[in-house]
């Protein structure tokens, strides 16, 4: 339900940003890893996706997509540039996108066309996905702290971190399983999550 111009914003931060810092360090990286006095810790570049990346979020189209851009080229840059890449991937956490995701509900259905109203059966189904929205910000949101503790871990341990981490306890045991064995599972919990 994102307008073009909301598209084009969230890709360009989440995305193009992530990008563009990579693109611009990676020759310092190549000489890091090149270099005969490897430095501790070896170099690598982390990066923050979202479990979003791998279980859609209903009215999350950009935001899902832009997260999952950032997982591919996390991978991509790994195969063609042979730098470790470690992808960090929260689920909910207490942050100001946590918790402003209920008012963005209401902002997208508003600018919504008519159509895209009657598909997301009306306002009063918007209004109750708001309402669950909140509730499971509220109530699920963990410590944002454990995020940055794990970014520090993976960009300063002197062991080469893994190719990803979720981040958050129903993310590492629920999603992950979910989307190991079963996309369609994923779709329709994260979808039952909101109703």
């Amino acid at each position: 339900m994102s307008t073009e111009d909301d598209l084009r914003r969230v890709m360009e931060v989440n995305y193009v940003g992530v990008a563009r810092v990579s693109r611009a360090f990676l020759p310092l990286l190549r000489s890091g890893l090149s270099s005969s006095s490897f430095p501790t810790p070896p170099p690598r570049i982390v990066v923050v996706a979202s479990m979003a990346s791998k279980s859609p979020m209903e009215m999350g189209a950009a935001y899902c997509a832009s997260k999952h851009a950032v997982r591919a080229y996390a991978a991509v840059l790994r195969l063609e540039q042979q730098v470790p890449v470690c992808t960090v991937l929260p689920t909910f956490h207490r942050t100001p996108l946590l918790s402003s995701g209920a008012t963005a509900f209401d902002e997208f259905f508003r600018r919504a066309s008519p159509e895209i109203q009657r598909a997301y059966g009306g306002h009063e189904t918007v209004m109750a996905k708001k309402l669950a929205f909140s509730n499971l910000a509220h109530g699920l949101g963990w410590d944002p702290q454990r995020v940055v503790d794990v970014l520090v871990d993976a960009a300063t341990s002197p062991n080469t971190p893994p190719r990803e981490i979720p981040v958050g306890l129903d993310a590492r045991y629920l999603l992950q399983l979910l989307c190991r064995f079963s996309p369609a599972a994923a779709e329709a919990s994260a979808k039952s999550a909101l109703v």
